[in-house]
């Protein structure tokens, strides 16, 4: 699977930065407590215990570095055609490669996809024979477990990552093959990121119902793992769509250049009086004393507020602060930023070359530029 995230930096393999999260430990954890405490003395009694601690060990580190290689297929791969890979993060369910860019084909898009799988079905064939290998010598029966276990496991990586459904591999490559045969990438992704939420559902009605019946922690943990694709593959859906409602415009062509401001020092009092007779806006951009942006106020807010109040405090205490908006550069693809999810409840978008206020993007721009590219589209 392949989406953002951030994490614990380890160091570089082929020069792409490498970091794990701290739910991989949590879950490293948990699985060597169930392989060394569980499956290991089952299958080969009376051994001593600390034989099973250490296979235990092995055996999970071994599992994550073949995430890890599932991954850096991914990132080869992306590497060859084209793309930066800003980092690989391994987590709770398994691997993120962060890859800044898209393949230039459906061919391309289809083989950073498949090179995942394909690799955890290499490991899966390697570990398999090496199982049997040991067995047919009649060597440790410890260690022939678990590459036996190594064996299945990458194979059920594989074959769950290749379900065709966003944001699995398998999601990836039908998008590609979608794309290869209607002409557009974008609707191809809605589409995949459609069955995504659809078996992510099926997933969570799944774990529940493993729940119900008695199942426990499997139940939960399918269920999880459901809602996590129904979240994924929603984002994803977002972003197709938005990319079919904006086309390739850029942040530059709808904003409002050099927009009016709001003086966040003065009260509020001071503001209504002064400043609101030339706004026009009623989302107006609030600058600090030293010139910086601090965020967005609405002026029907402010006008709301009590005299005793608005004769007291000042506009920054009613303003949206920057983390929590939206923000792009001039340069930008429309897209890309409008599919970002607000944080706060301002809507608008703040466009800053650097940490210089140079426009702003409302709601309304954003209804114009899809009307605009609805209208060529139609044309």
């Amino acid at each position: 699977m392949m989406m953002g995230r951030g994490g614990i930096r380890l160091g570089r393999i082929l020069g792409i930065p490498v970091a794990i999260d701290w739910t991989l430990l949590v879950i490293a954890g948990l699985l060597t407590v169930s392989l060394a405490g569980d499956r290991y003395p089952m299958e080969f009694p009376n051994q001593p215990v600390g034989s099973y601690w250490v296979v235990g060990i092995l055996t999970s580190v071994v599992f994550f570095a073949s995430v890890l290689a599932h991954e850096l297929s991914h990132s080869v791969v992306a590497r060859r055609h084209g793309i930066r890979v800003d980092g690989i993060t391994l987590w709770m369910l398994g691997g993120v490669a962060r890859l800044d860019g898209e393949a230039p084909s459906p061919r391309g898009d289809f083989l950073i996809a498949a090179a995942g799988p394909a690799t955890s079905l290499v490991l899966a064939g390697v570990f398999g024979v090496g199982a049997a290998a040991i067995s047919a010598v009649g060597g440790p029966g410890l260690l022939g477990s678990a590459l036996a276990w190594l064996a299945v496991i990458n194979a059920i990586l594989a074959a769950f990552n290749l379900i065709p459904a966003a944001p699995l591999d398998g999601g990836r490559i039908l998008s590609s093959v979608l794309w290869a045969i209607h002409g557009d990438r974008n609707r191809a992704m809605a589409t995949a990121a459609q069955v995504g939420v659809g078996f992510g559902w099926l997933l969570v009605a799944v774990g529940a119902l493993s729940w119900v019946v008695g199942l426990g922690f499997g139940g939960l943990w399918t269920a999880l793992i459901g809602w996590f694709v129904i979240s994924a593959a929603r984002a994803e859906r977002e972003f197709a769509r938005s990319r079919l409602a904006f086309g390739d415009a850029r942040v530059r062509d709808v904003m409002r250049a050099d927009p009016a401001r709001a003086r966040g020092w003065l009260t509020a009092e001071e503001f209504l009086r002064d400043d609101a007779p030339r706004l026009h806006d009623t989302i107006v951009p609030v600058e600090r004393f030293d010139g910086g942006v601090a965020g967005l106020a609405n002026v029907d807010q402010l006008r709301s507020i009590s005299p005793s109040e608005a004769a007291h405090r000042r506009v920054l205490d009613y303003t949206v602060q920057l983390p929590l908006i939206r923000s792009a550069q001039p340069d930008d693809r429309l897209a890309d930023v409008a599919a970002r999810p607000a944080r706060g409840p301002a809507e608008s978008i703040l466009v800053l070359d650097g940490d210089r206020l140079v426009g702003i993007v409302t709601p309304a721009d954003l209804e114009r530029a899809r009307a605009a590219v609805s209208t060529q589209s139609a044309s």
